[in-house]
């Protein structure tokens, strides 16, 4: 015959306190990477007229882990290489760091969905024509 403890075993507390600290860790971190995210050298600048090319993504809902957000890109957009950028409370472009996708021609048959940090802004997509980079952020 066997017994059950009504003590938690020492896996599950470990488990627990794990779960604990991952949940305190992950927001600082979230948070820590978007402060890092425009502190990264000198800003691109932006071909006269790329106010007229920028599309703004769809809000798609909360994202899968805390502190992200899910956006959609517009089936509309014609096809080429894009960025993401969002605009400040003065209206000044800053490029998301990282976030770049390519609209081929079947892609007006899917979804295209990006997982961005939560913010403030709204996202918009421009081509990459539009956007000049210093030497220093070209990839």
């Amino acid at each position: 015959m066997t017994t059950t403890s009504s003590r938690p075993s020492t896996s599950s507390r470990r488990l627990a306190s794990l779960a604990s600290a991952l949940a305190v860790a992950l927001p600082l971190a979230v948070g820590a990477g978007l402060a890092s995210a425009r502190d990264d050298g000198p800003a691109p600048a932006f071909a006269p007229g790329w106010q007229d090319h920028a599309a703004p993504l769809l809000y798609h809902g909360e994202g899968l882990t805390v502190g992200t957000t899910a956006w959609l890109v517009p089936r509309t957009l014609p096809r080429g290489m894009y960025r993401v950028l969002t605009r400040d409370e003065h209206n000044q472009p800053h490029l998301v760091d990282g976030q770049r996708f390519e609209v081929t021609p079947g892609d007006v048959y899917k979804d295209i969905n990006l997982l961005m940090p939560t913010s403030d802004h709204s996202p918009e997509a421009i081509e990459e024509r539009y956007v000049v980079l210093p030497p220093a952020m070209v990839r």
